[in-house]
């Protein structure tokens, strides 16, 4: 049975909705509450009216969901409380135990209220898609998200709570409908039967004048009896679902408080795609980063002498222009800063003397690589003491403070602190930095960069990246905030199990404000297998990983990490300290590998994009670990090495000799190597002998991937470069594909107007057909959608056509219009077809492929190709 939720994201990205459908909600008359929001997903709020709690938290900020078909029963003698749809049910009993039972899986969960669930429970202690497919997710203790100020980003607050010493609020106002409101719940001493025949204004009052007793803390309006007969119930204690004692589902706020007990029940089986879908109805769905994050870093570490302005623009900069390699973001790590390597928002001018201008000359495009670059600064935020001998802008940072500058006051960190946050970013961080890169190994405690005022478990880094992402997205930035992966840190020294959908059981909600740095220096067979399954267990599809060996310079080892880089969301080389990353510091065979696979990565950044935009409106990831597409194969739980990258099947080899053996089990169907010279059939078990320079990649055939020209960026605007479509069509194999397409997505790269519609697709797509002298005809259709965007752009480029597979070009005839051979074969500036020969061959543009170069057009206007191939 096919499950969707028809809900629009575009809608989520920009305006969520925390406030259940009313349609959506069922209240026992014992106090529970329970909210079908899908047919597969249900929340349980279980406490005192006055503590459910409904504004958006850092992990669920949406609820307000199309309403299924739901029934429920409340049998006042059983005391059952029953809520189901057609796939999923929620049972309570005497408000001491809940079960919940889903048909579209193998298992089901039951917990008795006030005890605490097995560390080991198989629910609780995976990612919410996995095997078993159903999962609960706790919301009770999750720090919630007040009502924004005008001009303004919504800031922390505590959940609702209750303690000792603490009276709940007085409902003079409001009638609590209900006998009881849950468990505990003990009446007044002087009136244990309610008073009868009242009206709520004097229950109110009379609750209001034995407050001061403690005789009456609730007052709960029942008008439900025998008619004539309306009763009044006053209660003066109430036992607490959670309190810390019983450390149920992770314990409480604090000693002494209790909240309401916050539940999501998620229902999906192995339907994994709806599992995802569910996930972000709730969480909100991945936004897109800016166009720039999907390209090619440049990262340095350690090495004191290239932490200079001359280094930077003499050599690094010029040396990526001189050796056509792409670049999109350039980050500074250490040295930078006037206190050395840890602390400080100013540059230093003994090395940067005029590090505003080299800011400048990097967003301007007037810096010697030529074009506009994203910049990156790393910070160590819990080591800046900020004050007048340390920071050129302080006077602007204490006066957003609302402080005198001539107080000379020092300001320590405090990143829960709405002021310090707010001025940090508008007065020191965004004069240095497109984008911040947050690097605090200490902050998980509060102290380190805050103070006690906030929740205990408001998770340092999820916090971060949510106000730094919101205070970007105030001024309709999208964001990169380079910050250590929320609910766990550092993970170089990650131990877990990625399988089976267990991995990095962390917070939700971090999706949302990418990206997930892992620290320092992961172990590159962790990152093969970690990587897909967290995109694919909780939608965590941002990661970026330090890519080089770490402190140990090791060029194969490298030269593995950036061959797996180049199929990872982020491609950031990075050294650990001694291994320079400067590509032409290298020796052969190291130096054109290296250059082959940054190219690559450049040339993928159209296919990426489209893959990254395809997740925030579908919630599928394109990163995805065997099992999400073949459930019921057993083995597929076990393929730790080869993951999809879209519908590419990618098997990153981590053996650093020059001719290791690697196994890849391919599924049905025709696929052809990553350079087109190989077909093979799927279903069974291929063996490859890899040598250092080898990457085991394999493509569907008829699969179409949207590149770009391989080399350095010779326009700073992603939408103005011409688009190479890359057709794997297998000459060799017994059949080929009738039909198929490709996507590449639009969008001005760096705002959030995608949000508000301002987008636009182009879609490749194409027939063949054998005729019976054996050519074979391609009839190709490149059509723009939303075409009232594209032809506001005022803007031309080139389409490529590349095709794969041992296939010659005979004839084309594009628009009407018959295209000669190139006089110029390999070079990208002139019209007309050629075969790519063994001189120009790299990863981006292969050997025996044929490629066509056709005229400039408005990316507004369609056009259409025949090729006629041998």
């Amino acid at each position: 049975m096919a499950l969707l939720l028809f809900v629009s994201f575009s809608a989520l990205l920009s305006h969520p909705d925390p406030a259940t459908n009313t349609d959506a909600i069922v209240d026992s008359h014992h106090g529970v509450r329970v909210s079908v929001l899908s047919e597969g997903l249900f929340r349980l709020q279980l406490g005192p009216p006055y503590l459910l709690d409904d504004r958006p938290s850092l992990q669920v900020v949406n609820r307000n969901l199309p309403v299924p078909n739901y029934q429920y029963s409340d049998d006042p003698v059983t005391h059952l409380f029953d809520v189901h749809t057609d796939i999923a049910r929620i049972a309570i009993q005497d408000n001491s135990s809940v079960l919940f039972q889903c048909s579209l899986a193998n298992h089901s969960w039951s917990w008795n209220f006030g005890s605490s669930p097995s560390a080991t429970d198989t629910i609780l202690s995976n990612m919410p898609v996995n095997r078993y497919g159903m999962y609960v997710l706790n919301d009770s203790l999750t720090a919630r998200l007040g009502e924004p100020a005008a001009n303004d980003i919504s800031w922390w607050e505590y959940p609702r709570y209750q303690n000792s010493n603490q009276q709940p609020p007085n409902f003079c106002t409001e009638a609590l409908v209900g006998k009881d409101v849950g468990p505990g719940a003990v009446r007044s001493s002087k009136y244990p039967n309610g008073l009868t025949n009242q009206t709520q204004e004097s229950c109110c009052l009379l609750c209001s004048t034995l407050s001061s007793t403690n005789e009456c803390k609730v007052w709960i309006f029942d008008p439900s009896a025998a008619q004539g007969d309306v009763n009044c119930y006053l209660m003066s204690s109430f036992k607490s679902v959670i309190t810390r004692e019983e450390r149920v589902l992770g314990g409480d706020l604090d000693q002494g408080k209790s909240v309401a007990l916050d539940l999501y029940f998620m229902c999906y089986g192995h339907d994994f795609p709806l599992a995802t879908r569910q996930l972000a109805s709730i969480t909100g769905p991945p936004p897109l980063m800016p166009l720039a994050a999907y390209g090619v870093y440049y990262s340095g570490c350690c090495l004191p002498e290239l932490y200079t302005q001359k280094a930077v623009e003499q050599d690094l900069l010029q040396q990526y222009k001189n050796l056509d390699l792409p670049l999109d973001v350039f980050i500074l790590d250490f040295f930078w800063h006037r206190r050395g390597p840890w602390g400080g928002y100013s540059w230093d001018k003994k090395d940067f003397p005029d590090g505003n201008g080299l800011v400048a000359s990097l967003r301007n495009g007037s810096n010697p690589y030529g074009t506009v670059l994203k910049l990156l600064n790393n910070h160590h935020p819990d080591q800046a003491i900020i004050n007048n001998f340390t920071e050129d802008r302080y006077a602007e940072f204490a006066s957003a403070m609302g402080v005198n500058p001539a107080l000379n006051k020092s300001f320590n960190c405090n990143f829960y602190d709405r002021d310090y946050v707010t001025a940090l970013q508008n007065t020191l961080l965004s004069p240095v930095n497109d984008y911040p890169w947050i690097d605090c190994v200490s902050c998980s405690s509060r102290a380190a960069c805050g103070d006690n005022t906030a929740p205990e478990n408001l998770d340092f880094n999820l916090w971060t990246n949510y106000a730094f992402n919101s205070l970007l997205a105030r001024e309709n930035k999208r964001s990169i905030v380079l910050n250590r992966v929320p609910g766990h840190g550092d993970l170089s020294n990650y131990n877990g199990n990625p399988l089976n959908g267990t991995a990095l059981i962390g917070v939700l909600g971090a999706h949302r404000y990418p990206t997930a740095w892992t620290g320092d220096g992961p172990k590159l067979v962790d990152g093969v297998s970690l990587f897909p399954a967290a995109s694919a267990g909780h939608l965590w599809v941002t990661y970026s990983a330090d890519l080089g060996p770490y402190v140990t310079p090791d060029p194969p080892k490298y030269v593995r990490f950036m061959q797996w880089g180049v199929w990872s969301p982020i491609f950031r080389p990075h050294d650990g300290g001694n291994q320079d990353t400067r590509i032409w510091k290298f020796q052969e065979p190291y130096y054109s590998i290296l250059r082959d696979m940054t190219r690559l990565r450049g040339s993928l950044v159209p296919y990426l994009y489209s893959l990254a935009y395809s997740v925030t409106l579908t919630q599928v990831p394109f990163l995805r670990p065997m099992w999400w597409d073949y459930p019921e194969l057993p083995s597929s739980w076990n393929m730790q090495d080869q993951y999809f990258f879209g519908e590419i099947l990618v098997n990153p080899t981590t053996n650093t000799s020059n001719a290791s053996v690697s196994t890849t089990w391919l599924p049905n169907g025709t696929w052809l190597s990553w350079n087109g010279t190989q077909t093979l059939l799927g279903g069974e078990t291929v063996e490859k002998i890899s040598l250092l320079s080898d990457m085991i990649v394999y493509v569907p055939n008829g699969y179409v991937v949207p590149m770009w020209i391989p080399g350095r960026r010779t326009t700073s605007v992603g939408i103005e470069r011409d688009i190479m479509w890359t057709l794997w069509l297998s000459k060799s194999a017994a059949s080929f594909p009738s039909n198929g397409s490709g996507v590449v997505y639009n969008d001005d790269g760096d705002t959030l107007n995608y949000t508000r519609g301002l987008f636009g697709n182009t879609t490749f797509s194409y027939l063949t057909k054998m005729d019976k002298s054996n050519s074979t005809t391609v009839n190709i259709d490149i059509i723009p959608e939303n075409k009232v965007y594209l032809e506001s752009l005022q803007v031309s480029r080139r389409n490529i056509v590349q095709i794969r597979g041992g296939f010659s070009i005979q004839t084309v005839v594009a628009d009407g219009v018959r295209i000669a051979p190139s006089n110029d074969p390999g070079n990208y500036q002139s019209i007309g077809w050629w075969v790519q020969t063994t001189e120009h061959a790299e990863a981006a543009v292969t050997a025996t492929a044929t490629v066509l170069i056709l005229p400039s057009l408005d990316i507004a206007k369609s056009t259409t190709i025949t090729l006629t191939l041998l």
